[in-house]
């Protein structure tokens, strides 16, 4: 039981010790990036705060053995990549930064086996959703066209999915 209670507070110790160190240096980040008259560093704070942000979640994940946290900084670091490259790069453009983002969420795919969680796939669908998109803002041209349909086709496929899954549901019940 004394070894139960000791993991909790070793938790509770190591939560505060990362959510601490998270809200001071982000906090600083800013603060400095507020305060600085330079614009090329206000730049890289602003960049860097995301991949930051991430990281630290994602040690906090790794410290604590807790796959949950690895969510949020696998989604912040892509996320921070993606910002980071439209900044330094903005030739690239926006499609990039979905890119990023979509690796952000298989990253949380690739690290679920590491925290003795089976591997997850559920990353995967928001990550070719956005991958796709990403793909056919940076590609351009006729693939802007294919975006046109999607705006279309993608709420009328979810409304016919919602009322076959309506009318499938009220027929298992036994209503007419």
């Amino acid at each position: 039981m004394t070894n139960d209670l000791q993991e909790v507070e070793r938790d509770q110790q190591a939560d505060r010790f990362f959510l601490g160190l998270l809200l001071v240096g982000a906090g600083l980040m800013m603060l400095l990036g507020r305060l600085t008259v330079n614009t090329s560093i206000s730049t890289l704070i602003g960049i860097l705060l995301l991949p930051m942000v991430g990281i630290v979640f994602l040690v906090w994940a790794i410290y604590t053995q807790r796959f949950a946290l690895s969510i949020p900084g696998s989604i912040l670091l892509g996320l921070g990549l993606g910002i980071a490259l439209t900044q330094t790069y903005p030739q690239l453009g926006g499609g990039v930064l979905l890119l990023a983002l979509a690796l952000g969420f298989i990253g949380i795919t690739l690290l679920s086996p590491f925290f003795g969680e089976r591997k997850v796939w559920w990353p995967i669908v928001p990550a070719v959703i956005i991958g796709f998109l990403g793909a056919l803002l940076t590609i351009g041209g006729e693939a802007l066209k294919l975006l046109e349909w999607i705006n279309i086709g993608a709420p009328l496929l979810a409304i016919a999915i919602g009322v076959l899954l309506l009318f499938t549901l009220r027929n298992r019940h036994g209503h007419a």
